[in-house]
């Protein structure tokens, strides 16, 4: 199928994929943040229903993708389903698909403090294990809703518990300039590696 000149005009935007991702998807979901952190009583409610809000605003109000996702530029899913090779259903957060060209997924965490087992083996492992992307893709995100207050020793903690995990660098520099944020590539059960964006976003109180 044909696609319309208006798609290859916004695909030229963008230098490559990580640039694609950055300047677009992940300041998309900073963007988001904007205005899901204001949401009252936000930092009380559950895990999926922070996620939903996020769905909801990329969707209707954000200005970076609703429009692109009106005309079809890029389509948007939400707990798309997949089954595993041991026949387990596993459901995605949020996918961002451009049609030929890129998936980008995004695993979402409600984190109170460092769980190895929420963030690694819920969390990342998902894409180092190839459960949620293909061999073909090399990013993928990591979306963290905190509820505790002490957010530096969460990102910290989170930090050293990346850095156990089939790693093959860490980069502290910032994801679109955002304070809370970090990138880690690993290494994948196919000898492959993905390289993963974590923002962490304030739900508590003070950031209300």
């Amino acid at each position: 199928m044909e696609m319309p000149a208006e798609f290859y005009d916004f695909i030229a935007q963008y230098k490559d994929k990580e640039d694609l991702i950055e300047k677009l998807f992940l300041k998309a979901l900073i963007d988001s943040y904007s205005r899901v952190k204001d949401i009252e009583n936000i930092h009380n409610v559950s895990e999926n229903k922070i996620r939903n809000e996020f769905q909801h605003d990329l969707t209707h109000t954000n200005k970076l993708t609703k429009q692109i996702i009106e005309k079809g530029l890029i389509t948007f899913t939400a707990e798309n389903q997949i089954i595993n090779y041991e026949r387990e259903i596993k459901r995605t957060d949020i996918q961002f698909i451009i049609t030929g060209l890129i998936t980008y997924v995004v695993e979402c965490k409600k984190l109170k403090g460092v769980s190895k087992a929420q963030y690694i083996h819920s969390g990342i492992n998902r894409f180092v294990e190839n459960i949620y992307i293909s061999k073909n893709e090399e990013y993928a995100g990591m979306c963290s809703f905190i509820v505790s207050e002490d957010v530096k020793r969460i990102i910290s903690g989170t930090k050293d518990r990346v850095k156990e995990y089939n790693i093959v660098s860490l980069n502290d520099n910032l994801i679109c300039d955002f304070e809370n944020s970090f990138s880690s590539t690993h290494n994948r059960v196919d000898d492959d590696n993905i390289q993963i964006h974590h923002l962490f976003f304030e739900m508590n109180k003070k950031s209300v």
